[in-house]
């Protein structure tokens, strides 16, 4: 059998450790919160940005540059255009009704 200061010393044990997982559960949200609202997706405008700081755009020559960034903001460009959907296609060849079948149906419901 147990002695009163054991269970006190298991109990206060067992608060400590659940404690100790709430703090964790709590970092954890956040840093999950923190994550999220840090993490958000960069506009396509700033692809230009993004080849300046590559190392190929510091090594490259002048025109070998303007190309880089024409190419970049071609991408802009696109990406802010509208998309056509495409037009559906006509289809031409006839349907026809299945013939009657002049055995019963399987469920008597569906005649």
């Amino acid at each position: 059998m147990l002695t009163p200061l054991a269970v006190i010393s298991i109990i206060q044990s067992v608060a400590l450790v659940a404690l100790f997982l709430i703090a964790i559960g709590l970092g954890l949200s956040i840093l999950t919160w923190w994550f999220w609202t840090t993490a958000r997706p960069e506009p396509i405008s700033l692809a230009p940005l993004e080849i300046m700081s590559d190392r190929r755009y510091f090594q490259a020559g002048e025109d070998e540059r303007k190309e880089m960034i024409k190419s970049a903001r071609d991408l802009v460009v696109a990406a802010k255009s509208p998309r056509k959907s495409p037009r559906p296609v006509r289809r031409t060849e006839q349907h026809s009704l299945p013939e009657p079948s002049k055995s019963k149906p399987v469920d008597p419901l569906l005649k």
